[in-house]
């Protein structure tokens, strides 16, 4: 008799396959105890010894899936790499009969529906593909996706930023005013061994129920803040004059951009341009311990489902979706004995033609440079306004 003990892995590794053999009652000589907690609820843990403080804890000793991985045991954490695909397709949506802040639901959906795809034949050798189907249309009629409130991709899938109108329809959602915030992660246009892109993107930064509240934060938690992706464009050129045009469109939109960020080396003459219009600039250089604070924030913002983007227009080198494609491959490795310190990015950003992780550092640099801003830099976006009136032409009816 063989015996294995182990943690759960990614979906395509043997022992996965072994487990849901051992579920089909394909091979009568196997025998699969999984133990998993959904929630990390220490009643289900054997340990008598096991508390909530204890698991509040290993929550933030372990981040980046590891305590999914390794305390919660769930197969969805088993990848090697930060963001599971479910995770990341439910970034594009809201939430479920229009209904936002129902994120577990929505997982829960997201997760039937994908496990419908991955066993479409095994169902429809079993007969009840049909079935399965039609529940599965109708979790994708009930999810609520980001698109249907703004869109970062016109009708001929061109790049386009979010309005302020658009802006002030998630504010309804959520409660909330915004804070605007900008960012870069520039590439070097001498290098031609890697394909690293220039990328800008706008974020909003909100706290659900804050426009009725601006008092709820204040009860000693941290707060649980929202991030939307509002703009994203690739700077073909790696040019500042490039960079710049993209900043000043979310400047003259939202009635101004709060903070921009990036590394300082790509970066050197924004001071005064942001000094003219009164917007911050925090610049760094890119350190290990910097990269964990912003990609700490992003992953559990997106494993919260407090992190929204709608699919875009940029693409990828294998994908027509740059976010995706790099959201995919993202990859950490911790600091360990005889390495000078941990890694966070694409394992393929060496190669030529390689993934590259260029709008995951753009993102997470955007939360860092807006991590001061609170509530009380929230406001309500205007944005510039026309004042001129609008006369229908009349007369106009008939048939041409």
């Amino acid at each position: 008799m063989g015996c294995i003990d182990s943690t759960v892995s990614d979906k395509q590794h043997q022992l996965y396959r072994l487990y849901d053999a051992s579920l089909k009652e394909q091979d009568p000589t196997l025998f699969f105890s999984y133990r998993y907690s959904k929630e990390g609820d220490p009643k289900d843990y054997w340990n008598p010894n096991m508390t909530q403080s204890q698991l509040n804890s290993y929550r933030i000793k372990f981040p980046f899936g590891d305590f999914e991985r390794y305390f919660l045991n769930l197969w969805e954490a088993g990848g090697d790499k930060v963001f599971s695909s479910d995770m990341i397709e439910a970034m594009h949506y809201l939430g479920v009969d229009k209904t936002a802040n129902t994120h577990q639901m929505m997982m829960d959906m997201i997760r039937t529906k994908n496990k419908f795809y991955r066993q479409k034949e095994e169902l429809e050798d079993s007969g009840i593909e049909a079935t399965a189907r039609f529940e599965t249309l109708e979790i994708e009629k009930r999810l609520w996706p980001v698109e249907d409130v703004y869109r970062l991709r016109n009708k001929q899938n061109q790049p386009q930023a979010s309005t302020r109108m658009d802006l002030e329809a998630l504010s309804d959602i959520y409660d909330t005013h915004w804070a605007i915030i900008g960012a870069l992660d520039r590439g070097d246009p001498m290098k031609q061994k890697t394909s690293a892109r220039t990328i800008v993107i706008g974020l909003a930064k909100g706290l659900i129920g804050s426009r009725s509240n601006p008092f709820i934060a204040a009860d000693g938690e941290a707060p649980a803040y929202l991030y939307f992706v509002i703009h994203l464009n690739h700077i073909e050129d790696h040019s500042l004059e490039g960079i710049k045009n993209q900043f000043q469109i979310l400047h003259d939109e939202f009635d101004g951009l709060d903070m921009i960020g990036g590394e300082r080396w790509g970066a050197w003459d924004l001071a005064p341009w942001c000094e003219e219009r009164d917007i911050g600039l925090d610049l760094w250089v890119a350190t290990y311990d910097r990269q964990k604070a912003m990609f700490s924030e992003f992953f559990t913002a997106a494993k919260f489902g407090r992190f929204k983007i709608p699919p875009v227009a940029v693409a990828g080198y294998k994908k027509d979706d740059i976010f995706e494609e790099e959201a995919e491959v993202f990859d950490h490795d911790p600091p360990m004995s005889g390495k000078k310190s941990g890694f966070f990015g694409s394992p393929e950003k060496q190669l030529k033609d390689g993934v590259q992780d260029d709008v995951m550092f753009t993102i997470g640099g955007a939360i860092y440079a807006g991590r001061t801003l609170s509530v009380t830099n929230f406001r309500d976006r205007k944005g510039t306004k026309s004042f001129s009136t609008f006369f229908p032409a009349k007369g106009l009816l008939g048939n041409y």
